[in-house]
């Protein structure tokens, strides 16, 4: 624990299970399982809020379902001084297509998420990003997903391996990447965005938001969840405040069919450390791990090499040092401008600019 952390006892470890396997968990329910009051429940996750170790509480959403792509760019910067750097980092910051940026230690010094619905999207972004800092930029690369998986971060919680119940971890697997397109309008979007950053925010509250009823907000939410848009609720643990290295490795495969893939990804799906797994197009699996110490990262990746050696070309890791953004639904590149206008609130006459193309995501998503 870094000095000013409080430092976590079983009932702050029991809370954080709790929450990051559903965080719409009522502070009465968790009180329950972490025997406590409700009283008690509430201060103590104001506390982990306010040290950071609960970064906030979002909703893991299927985008593909949305009709949204997602991607990873890689940056190396060169002569990018600490002035010149903010100022990229503000540039990434305000392009809608980022939902996630990261600082990173490594041979990459920038790891960026974006969201797209096709090539001219990419294009878009791509150009965005490179366009006002082309100069500082050494090198990059492109990933783009297939399909992703989230897990709860079994790691953190071994002290309570015997009082958890194996049902305990049922929303510890999420994946993300079947595109079924089902039908969800503009109310649908607008309770998607407002649940995406604050994942506990009350019905009363979302329905006094979005100006329905609270029974529609129920509806809607039930409603998603069953057509796998919602796939789960979680809180966004701050690992590196709890004396954990992020590290995002990257295994490159000779052979990247599908039936060559699915063992390494089996494999890591089931490691305790693992929190996110992602199946990329062409030879790259990479995923995320929540390790202790350097020590315990070198074991990992040797036990990952003595298991695949046949197929592993190479590996690289990067450290996550801070994130800068996390934007999880960036409507704003759904929708035309036609149908954008109520996320502005203001009663505007939009207009589309783009032609000679359906302009339109899949169906009204």
């Amino acid at each position: 624990m870094t000095k000013g952390q409080p430092k976590l006892d079983k009932k702050d470890l029991r809370i954080l299970l709790e929450l990051e396997n559903n965080c719409r968990k009522t502070n009465k329910h968790i009180a329950r399982a972490a025997r406590l009051s409700k009283e008690a429940v509430s201060y103590r996750i104001n506390k982990l809020l306010n040290a950071k170790i609960i970064r906030g509480f979002s909703t893991i959403i299927d985008y593909q379902k949305l009709g949204l792509n997602v991607g990873t760019f890689l940056i190396k910067t060169r002569g990018l001084s600490n002035d010149n750097e903010m100022k990229f980092i503000e540039h990434l910051k305000e392009i809608n297509y980022t939902s996630w940026i990261g600082k990173t230690m490594g041979r990459w010094d920038f790891l960026i998420a974006f969201m797209y619905k096709d090539t001219y999207d990419l294009n878009a972004a791509l150009t965005k990003m490179m366009n006002a800092f082309s100069e500082k930029i050494s090198e990059y690369k492109l990933l783009f997903d297939l399909d992703n998986y989230y897990f709860s971060g079994k790691v953190l919680f071994e002290s309570l391996n015997s009082e958890v119940t194996p049902c305990t971890f049922s929303l510890g697997e999420n994946k993300i990447g079947e595109n079924k397109n089902p039908k969800i309008d503009s109310l649908d979007l607008k309770l998607l965005k407002t649940y995406s950053s604050d994942a506990r925010l009350s019905f009363l509250k979302a329905s006094k938001k979005l100006n329905c009823s609270l029974n529609t907000v129920k509806y809607r939410l039930k409603t998603l969840e069953e057509k796998g848009i919602i796939k789960s609720y979680s809180a966004r643990i701050n690992y590196n405040n709890l004396n954990f290295i992020w590290a995002i490795c990257f295994f490159k495969l000779k052979n990247f069919s599908e039936d060559n893939k699915k063992p390494i990804i089996s494999y890591l799906k089931q490691r305790k450390n693992v929190t996110f797994v992602v199946n990329t197009v062409g030879e790259y699996v990479d995923c995320d791990v929540q390790i202790k110490s350097s020590k315990d990262l070198e074991i990992f990746l040797k036990d990952v090499r003595n298991l695949f050696e046949d197929n592993l070309v190479s590996i690289d890791t990067l450290n996550v040092t801070k994130v800068f953004k996390q934007n999880f639904l960036p409507i704003d590149i759904m929708l035309p401008k036609t149908n954008n206008c109520f996320l502005s609130g203001k009663n505007t006459n939009c207009s589309t600019e783009r032609t000679g193309r359906d302009s339109n995501p899949r169906p009204t998503a």
